[in-house]
């Protein structure tokens, strides 16, 4: 009897020590930061996540931030066939007239009072800067700190253009350091300082060519900061009335307008079928992304299966 006891406590320890065995094995699927930033893959692999935020159709399945679509009264991008029911009928008086509850307001004025993506890129930052500098080449080096400096100057623009002042961070904030967390916000103009910087460097850092179409290149970057440094510089010139503060981001502006233009790899395509129909990219798009059903990669709002820069 004895004898049946001890096989038994032997076997549940046993049991429970190879439990243990495979509880502490490190994630494949998820990041373990500490051994982590080992290669331009896993590198990769954390900036993909980006994408999600930032580029309309990268999301799976039913989503609507930053993506308007036929159900809000106030698109056309996509519609029905026959009566357009969920249309709007009369015209609002204001914004607050409409149809639209606060939720959907907050996801198509801009971002919320959030600084997840911020922290995101300046761990991206810091891991790179401080643990892969003898791991990647110079080149692998520079467009990765290219790329996670593009995404923090983007989500930066877009708190300003929201919020105006905010505080600004360029180092991972630890969630003890109670200074950092509730610092009073930074002036707009030194933020949008920081971002002008950050696009500087992803445009003369991110590669021209990172093998496959779906992924950020110069050329996607450019088109962004394009956009962001017109806004900035609009802003400045009729609202702050800065001229030299203006000229700065119209200059910014113009040089990634003509990266774009002079580089002879995009163009405006006329037939408007093909715009719509093709399953491959075409000269007009500067990025995109392959929906493949058989892996679940599919786009549940009714618009192009591209994304308009």
């Amino acid at each position: 009897m004895r004898f049946k006891i001890y096989m038994i406590l032997t076997g549940i320890i046993f049991l429970f020590t190879n439990c243990n065995d495979v509880l502490d094995r490190p994630s494949l699927t998820t990041s373990e930061d500490d051994a982590y930033w080992t290669s331009e893959d896993r590198v990769r692999l954390y900036a993909n996540a980006f994408y999600t935020n930032f580029f309309v159709g990268y999301g799976l399945k039913y989503e609507t931030t930053y993506a308007p679509n036929a159900n809000y009264t106030f698109n056309d991008d996509a519609v029905r066939l026959s009566t357009q029911t969920q249309f709007g009928r009369t015209v609002p008086t204001s914004k607050g007239s409409t149809s639209l509850d606060m939720m959907w307001q907050s996801e198509f004025t801009g971002p919320t009072w959030n600084f997840a993506w911020i922290r995101k890129a300046n761990v991206m930052l810091d891991r790179v800067s401080a643990r892969m500098k003898d791991i990647l080449t110079e080149e692998q080096y520079n467009h990765w700190m290219g790329i996670g400096r593009f995404f923090r100057g983007m989500e930066y623009a877009r708190l300003v253009n929201v919020f105006g002042d905010v505080p600004y961070y360029d180092t991972e904030v630890l969630n003890t350091d109670k200074d950092a967390l509730y610092k009073d916000r930074t002036p707009r103009n030194e933020v949008m300082d920081a971002v002008y910087d950050d696009f500087d460097f992803a445009m003369k850092n991110v590669r021209l060519d990172d093998g496959d179409a779906q992924y950020v290149n110069r050329y996607v970057v450019a088109a962004f900061v394009s956009r962001w440094a017109l806004f900035e510089a609009s802003w400045q010139k009729y609202y702050y009335k800065n001229d030299e503060r203006a000229k700065k981001f119209f200059e910014q502006a113009i040089t990634a307008a003509d990266l774009v233009m002079s580089s002879g790899k995009y163009d405006i395509v006329t037939d408007f079928r093909s715009l719509f129909g093709s399953t491959k990219s075409t000269k007009d798009c500067i990025l995109y992304r392959t929906y493949d059903a058989d892996k679940g990669v599919t786009h549940s709002i009714p618009m192009s299966a591209r994304i308009w820069i």
